[in-house]
């Protein structure tokens, strides 16, 4: 019947990002060990921050913004802790970034959970605007994260649902908007002026 086949790919769903949540706090306590400052994006976020619900929004890979400087060190230790490289066996040392791309390739563990690092969103203006208007949250004596403002996600999540990706997520990025707009004060100004500057 089609509600039980529903409710089968709603806890498969569920279970998949539980699973991708519990990689993320490995993943994330191993980088505040070793110093290196990453803001977790999309679907971490909003999980984090928004809907503080793990069945509420669905999360398909651990997405992290980092600087472009950190980015060996970076490397070396998700190495460390079981990642490589999803299509390639070029080891951290040999990695070489191109300003090119916002991205790098995409990295995997054995459990084949993806880890998509961004260098910058948009263009290095917005970093600088990411980085300057980030605030960090502590949940435990090895776990502390820092997010970016609600001002700036709305941006991220506008630009990635669009232009980036031209709607290829369906509404979820709508939906997403919507639910910071419902849950959070948002500086309508500061929301502005900011996408104006882009």
């Amino acid at each position: 019947n089609d509600r039980n086949k529903l409710e089968k790919f709603i806890d498969s769903r569920e279970i998949n990002t539980l699973k991708i949540f519990s990689e993320f706090i490995k993943v994330a306590q191993s980088l505040n060990l070793k110093k290196i400052k990453f803001i977790p994006l999309k679907g971490l976020h909003l999980n984090l921050e928004i809907y503080k619900n793990l069945s509420l929004r669905n999360i398909r890979d651990i997405d992290l913004l980092i600087r472009k400087e950190s980015l060996t060190s970076y490397l070396e230790c998700m190495f460390s802790i079981g990642y490589k490289f999803k299509n390639s066996d070029i080891k951290p040392k040999d990695f070489k970034y191109s300003d090119y791309h916002y991205d790098i390739p995409v990295l995997i563990n054995k459990h084949g959970i993806h880890v998509e690092t961004h260098l910058k969103i948009i263009d290095a203006k917005f970093n600088q605007l990411i980085y300057a208007g980030s605030y960090k949250k502590k949940y435990s004596d090895t776990l502390c994260l820092d997010f970016m403002s609600n001002e700036n996600l709305i941006i991220h999540l506008i630009y990635h649902g669009t232009i980036k990706n031209g709607f290829d997520n369906g509404l979820v990025s709508i939906f997403d908007v919507m639910n910071i707009l419902k849950s959070n004060k948002i500086n309508f100004t500061s929301l502005l002026e900011c996408a104006e500057t882009l």
